[in-house]
């Protein structure tokens, strides 16, 4: 389902003020990836949030990234939207936030069903 702007952005910093461990990945340029991360910023007037990316080795490492949201498009769903179900990178989410760009880059956020 679309969502405005100010929509996605109340998302995020719900997500950055509860400090909720979220799937994060999408697909740049074709290719896909996606790390366990944490919004530790938002900025809805510069359209940009910072994400802070856990390493999958289990090694304690982290990085912050700068991620600019200008110009995106949103969507979310929710568990029992068949979009949920069948996400082929999002298996087991409570909701899945996605941001789309005119250059075919999208991003999501995925809250754990746990």
């Amino acid at each position: 389902m679309e969502i405005r702007t100010d929509r996605a952005f109340q998302i995020l910093d719900a997500y950055c003020q509860h400090r909720t461990r979220l799937q994060f990945g999408g697909r740049i340029s074709g290719e896909e990836a996606a790390s366990i991360a944490e919004v530790t910023c938002v900025s809805p007037i510069a359209e940009s949030i910072t994400v802070k990316l856990y390493s999958s080795d289990d090694d304690g490492r982290s990085w912050d990234i700068f991620v600019p949201l200008k110009g995106a498009n949103f969507s979310s769903d929710q568990v029992g939207d068949a979009s949920v179900e069948q996400s082929e990178w999002v298996p087991s989410c409570h909701l899945a936030l996605y941001a789309w760009f005119v250059d075919g880059t999208i991003l999501f956020f995925a809250e754990d069903r746990n």
